[in-house]
């Protein structure tokens, strides 16, 4: 039996180009129903800032004759919020863990210049709370790289994907879940 190539690519290390590229195919191909003009699609594609679900999200809507509202795009971040932190937990475990989410997640959102996980780390235990461990930061991380660009390499930073989801976050009215 002839072996397999496998080769794993890692989307945030593609050239942002090659994805707005690939991204403005992918529009042209799935809204070719759909009378669009080039500074429409280079609007679309500026908006989806890199994201293949962005852009899938508002090719259903757009296919449907509506605009992708910020409901529905708050159920697609609470979803992935809810998945990113799964499992049969007890109470204490819980507060604990979404403690921990709240503290690395909230400073990720609100810094100005992203930090590397290592950079994060030495900021949170800068406060006189709880140690947090960089293998912390990767497991709470773990399940957010649809929203967080989230590198292998120790010295690059962490950087949120798109800003809507720092909007969702900051919105108390929009980010409906408490328990995080």
């Amino acid at each position: 039996m002839p072996a397999i190539l496998h080769r794993d690519l890692v989307l945030t290390d593609v050239p942002r180009e090659t994805v707005d590229y690939d991204i403005v195919i992918y529009f042209w191909q799935e809204l070719n129903d759909v009378e669009l003009s080039a500074p429409g699609v280079e609007c679309l594609v500026e908006k989806a800032c890199g994201l293949f679900i962005w852009a899938a999200t508002a090719c259903r809507y757009i296919k449907a004759g509506r605009r992708v509202t910020k409901e529905e795009l708050d159920q697609i971040y609470t979803r992935i919020l809810l998945d990113s932190i799964r499992g049969d937990y007890a109470e204490e475990e819980k507060t604990k863990l979404f403690s921990l989410f709240r503290r690395i997640v909230g400073a990720i959102v609100v810094l100005f210049d992203p930090l590397s996980a290592k950079a994060l780390c030495e900021l949170l235990n800068s406060s006189r709370q709880e140690d947090i461990r960089q293998e912390d930061i990767k497991q709470t991380l773990n399940d957010l790289h649809s929203v967080l660009e989230i590198p292998e390499s120790q010295p690059n930073p962490i950087r949120l994907l798109h800003p809507s989801f720092r909007d969702f976050l900051l919105a108390k009215e929009r980010c409906q879940t408490q328990q995080l």
